[in-house]
């Protein structure tokens, strides 16, 4: 995922709600139709946090090795 594409759908994405009073569902439309015209003012760093936001959990611990399956079991149970 392109993250200035990203922030410049969410971009739209934000204005359609709130500037325009439309729908979630219709703004979203809008949105990923016409994210290009919002290219702009879209913030390359808000689109790579919002891709990782998108990619969920990380799987690697603070060092950048893999934690064992069984630590991410306990962690995802107590998490609920």
């Amino acid at each position: 995922m392109d993250p200035v594409r990203v922030a410049a759908e969410f971009a739209a994405f934000v204005w359609f709600v709130e500037g325009e009073m439309q729908p979630r569902q219709e703004a979203l439309r809008l949105a990923r139709a016409s994210w290009s015209d919002f290219l702009p003012v879209a913030n390359p760093g808000l689109g790579r946090l919002l891709v990782e936001i998108s990619r969920g959990p990380r799987t690697r611990g603070r060092h950048g090795k893999r934690r064992p399956a069984a630590a991410r079991r306990r962690e995802l149970a107590a998490a609920g």
